[in-house]
């Protein structure tokens, strides 16, 4: 006897069946992604930081102004903020307003001066002008002296023609007979010494007035040094001379207060607002060197042995920005962690391979060990 089968069609799986199957493959390949990705090691926190330089006020005053917003670059010797001091202020004030008032002194001082000069000046002009005639008339009359001691010199030597000067008017021609009476000769060499004893008395007289007009010409030119001493312009220049140098000490004292940056970097958060009083030593703000940032790690002592120098590390930024590092410093001594219950060790994480992204300093970041 033969039995015939008909096929049955295969009946769909049940829904909840298809469901339990999909989780359990879900969550196999869950498990299994974070097996493959799971660090190979210890993951700690670390903190961003960067090297600083704390700027604190040089003197005690009120903070005036912030040159350079916070965040911002900022370059070597660039003016940061500027403090005012009170005092410093009103001191800067008092003595301005002294040389206001001095150099008005001065400038009455030196406008008496220059009268007063010009007065002496033309009394000194007028002196040596009439030696200067006076000396003129010494020369004429030396000149007719010495000639008239030629002419006599002339009559005693027989000599027949003689020239002679008649008080200035003409010059006229004395014919001598050449025998001469001896009562006359004598009376002619009287004459002769009478003349040259005049043309030196005459001569002296000039170099009198030749010595009496260099005077006068060296009293004109000492004339405005003496002037302006005996109307205190000397004395009123040195007194304004150091009133303004005690300015310049008090401005310069003024611009010391004006803080410069020491060296390149960013400007970091202010500890002080424009108007608060601060004193001398106080912290005003932290300047952030980009350019060598780095990380501090606070390694568990137990997980020590997973960080050596030069162990590379991978770094997870904020934003999952992933980057590379490694241990170039390791703290000689653990510290206690009174919130964790166990002691860590502070590692000193530096930049390796791509730059570190530009976040905020102080921003925490995830370490693991690079296998």
């Amino acid at each position: 006897m033969t039995h015939s089968f008909e096929s049955c069609p295969e009946l769909p799986a049940p829904p909840r069946r298809i469901a339990f199957f999909s989780i359990v493959a879900l969550t196999l390949g869950i498990g299994l992604a974070y097996w493959v990705e799971r660090p190979r090691g210890p993951v700690c926190q670390g903190t961003l930081m960067a090297r600083t330089t704390y700027i604190t006020s040089p003197a005690d005053g009120v903070l005036a102004e912030l040159l350079v917003e916070e965040g911002a670059s900022i370059e070597m010797s660039q003016p940061l903020v500027r403090i005012v001091d009170d005092t410093l202020e009103q001191a800067v004030a008092t003595k301005t307003r002294e040389i206001d008032a001095l150099e008005f002194q001065h400038r009455q001082a030196l406008a008496a001066a220059e009268l007063e000069l010009a007065w002496r000046q033309r009394a000194l002009d007028s002196e040596i002008c009439e030696i200067q005639l006076q000396s003129a008339t010494f020369l004429k009359e030396k000149y007719n002296f010495e000639m008239q001691q030629s002419m006599l010199n002339d009559i005693l030597a027989g000599q027949e023609l003689v020239m002679a000067d008649n008080e200035g008017s003409f010059v006229s021609s004395l014919i001598v007979d050449g025998a001469t009476k001896p009562s006359d000769r004598m009376a002619t060499i009287l004459e002769m010494e009478l003349a040259s004893n005049a043309a030196e008395v005459s001569s002296a007289q000039v170099e009198i007035c030749d010595l009496r007009q260099k005077q006068l010409e060296q009293l004109r030119d000492a004339l405005p040094a003496k002037v302006r001493r005996t109307e205190g312009v000397d004395v009123a220049e040195a007194i304004l001379n150091r009133a303004r140098a005690e300015l310049d000490q008090l401005r310069a004292q003024q611009e010391s207060l004006t803080v410069h940056s020491p060296s390149i970097g960013r400007v970091g958060v202010y500890q002080s607002r424009v108007g608060a009083r601060i004193s001398e030593g106080a912290p005003i703000v932290e300047l952030l060197d980009d350019a060598h940032r780095y990380l501090l790690v606070n390694v568990p002592s137990t997980e020590i042995v997973s960080f050596p120098i030069d162990q590379k590390l991978v770094l997870i930024f904020p934003g999952n920005q992933h980057r590379s590092g490694k241990v170039t410093m390791i703290a000689p001594q653990a510290q206690h962690c009174s919130l964790l219950n166990k002691s860590t060790i502070q590692v000193h994480v530096e930049q390796v391979g791509k730059m570190w992204p530009n976040v905020p300093i102080g921003s925490q970041v995830e370490v693991q060990i690079d296998r």
